[in-house]
């Protein structure tokens, strides 16, 4: 009886050993924190027989090798995202260029398209986001397949960026260009708000003026007394 508890506290042991270590090297996968919680809690509130020993022994095992697996997995996922996003835009852009909607209501053709558009700019914002995550993983070094990713997501970019015919390219298609770089960068976009809120005050005329009759100097001196 006293071996079968202290199995059971050398499993406990390791199960908690695998949850500090997925905590440490930040694999904080819900599922795999799932599994974690569901061991532990098992072997806290029961005393095991031969069978449950060995049973969680090899669940225990089998939790740890997903850890070890945890970013390969995540990689594996990324490729599928990005060419179930490359197929999604080269659809949607197809569908919007290629003169593929017929509607015979006045105005449902410009509807569509523009809906469709819209998709497709989110998609192509998705992909200067992940390109954005890809370079900033690559530059750490850890993982060499970053290069190989980074090459698998290129000719999604290319081909959402460039217009192209024959082997030649023809030009950028600016629309595009401005969404993929807001997706990359965050500033960028910070940027682009504060300029159109800019535009905006121009427009309707918001920017602050000068008052003509307050004394020349009443500004300079409220600064002072604000910074006071």
């Amino acid at each position: 009886m006293s071996e079968m508890k202290d199995e059971n506290t050398l499993l406990l042991n390791e199960i908690i050993m695998v949850r500090e270590r997925m905590i440490k090297e930040k694999k904080r996968d819900e599922k795999l924190l799932r599994k974690c919680e569901e061991i532990e809690r098992y072997l806290n509130n029961n005393g095991l027989s031969k069978d449950e020993i060995v049973k969680y022994k090899y669940k225990i095992i089998s939790l740890d090798k997903e850890v070890d697996q945890y970013d390969s997995n995540k990689k594996k996922s990324l490729i599928w995202m990005i060419a179930i996003t490359g197929a999604i835009t080269s659809v949607l852009t197809h569908l919007i260029s290629g003169g593929v909607l017929k509607v015979d209501s006045p105005g449902w053709d410009v509807f569509f398209t523009k809906y469709l558009g819209m998709f497709l700019l989110m998609f192509i914002g998705v992909i200067g986001a992940m390109t954005k995550l890809l370079i900033d993983e690559y530059k750490t070094g850890k993982d060499r397949t970053d290069q190989i990713l980074l090459g698998f997501l290129f000719p999604v970019v290319f081909v959402n960026l460039f217009s192209y015919n024959e082997g030649q390219i023809q030009g950028v298609i600016i629309v595009n260009l401005l969404i993929f770089v807001c997706g990359f960068s965050v500033e960028f976009i910070l940027l682009f708000l504060n300029r159109l809120i800019d535009i905006a005050k121009k427009t309707f005329n918001l920017e602050e003026k000068e008052d003509p009759s307050r004394p020349l100097g009443s500004s300079e001196k409220k600064d002072s007394l604000e910074n006071k």
